[in-house]
């Protein structure tokens, strides 16, 4: 029974035969649930709780996805845990990691932190009530080149920011369950998904924005903006533009880049290398952390929770700005790239 509720489960998450990463997921659900095989024979009825009732597939079948995994956490969390990772769809963000936080667990929520600026307000608010710890993945500010880049625009080694310049790009996402990442209302579409780690990077590396203005093109039906690019208007005139396009198909691949220009240098990644352009002296490609920034931000995390420290990056406050930035851009594109104010 649990291992049919197991793969009932992930039959849902990764329905379909290709895995967004890149390979083949033909494997996955029988190597996942071997795993799950292997853990319910060495732990055998540890792994559940004494009041554990399975329910019959029908009436797992009945159940909406928010319903399913409340069900799936509720009956396997009731053990003493340090942290809940929360990796599901965007619009189940703010309900299972609220929950996930007033039964008791510190919380990592996978980008975007969610679809508005209410849903943020409650998570944090949820956070603030219960004291438990909540950040969220907004993995570049962990990404060794732009941590690099970030040090440079805080001590000023270059002088002051005059132009920034962000891309991000590739093929369309067609894999998700019921196609949530096209689905305005669940994923948000590009703008929410994949132009949202370039946001959050101009919030991260310059606060935010006066103004903006957003155009964009819905090229699949019900989606969300599919590509856009954005104008964010500052106080000193620093002109700041970052594009996203996840409708580049064929043999593209995928692609980031940026190039941000100071008073006295530029930085430019391009094809998978950072180099520095010095106004004095020669060209050269500088030392950054490899290591990977998935990893680092859950040792971060981890850190914080082991040792009850407080949560100082990626923190739901500030993520929950890049998430007003982004809606305000969604306005932005609905009415044809008009200029709109943002509240610091």
């Amino acid at each position: 029974q649990i291992n049919d509720l197991f793969d009932y489960v992930l039959s849902l998450i990764w329905k379909g035969e290709d895995f967004w990463v890149g390979g083949s997921n033909k494997n996955f659900l029988s190597n996942v649930r071997n795993l799950g095989l292997i853990l319910y024979e060495s732990f055998g009825e540890e792994l559940l709780p004494e009041s554990f009732e399975p329910k019959p597939m029908e009436e797992l079948e009945a159940m909406g996805v928010e319903e399913l995994v409340v069900y799936i956490g509720t009956t396997f969390v009731e053990k003493e845990l340090d942290y809940v990772d929360i990796v599901l769809p965007t619009y189940l963000h703010a309900p299972v990691a609220i929950k996930a936080m007033k039964k008791g667990f510190n919380v990592f929520c996978e980008k975007p932190m969610a679809l508005n600026a209410a849903e943020c307000k409650k998570m944090i608010e949820t956070s603030a009530k219960t004291g438990k710890k909540l950040m969220i993945g907004q993995c570049l500010r962990f990404w060794g080149e732009y941590e690099y880049l970030k040090n440079c625009v805080s001590d000023g080694r270059y002088g002051n920011v005059i132009s920034a310049y962000f891309f991000r790009g590739g093929g369309t996402p067609l894999w998700s369950f019921e196609n949530w990442l096209l689905c305005r209302e669940k994923g948000g579409g590009g703008l929410h998904d994949q132009h949202v780690h370039d946001v959050d990077m101009v919030q991260y590396l310059f606060g935010m924005p006066q103004s903006l203005s957003t155009s964009g093109k819905i090229v699949y039906e019900g989606s969300g903006y599919d590509c856009c690019s954005t104008n964010y208007f500052y106080e000193d005139g620093k002109v700041v533009n970052v594009q996203n396009d996840w409708t580049i198909n064929g043999e593209f691949g995928f692609d980031y880049n940026f190039r941000v220009n100071f008073e006295k240098g530029s930085i430019i990644l391009k094809d998978g290398k950072l180099t520095v352009y010095p106004h004095e002296g020669e060209k050269f490609e500088p030392d950054f952390d490899k290591e990977s920034a998935y990893y680092k931000e859950i040792v971060y995390f981890a850190n914080c929770v082991r040792n009850d420290l407080p949560v100082e990056m990626s923190t739901p406050e500030s993520c929950a700005k890049t998430i007003d930035i982004v809606c305000t851009e969604a306005k932005s594109a609905d009415n044809n790239g008009k200029q709109i104010k943002l509240t610091k």
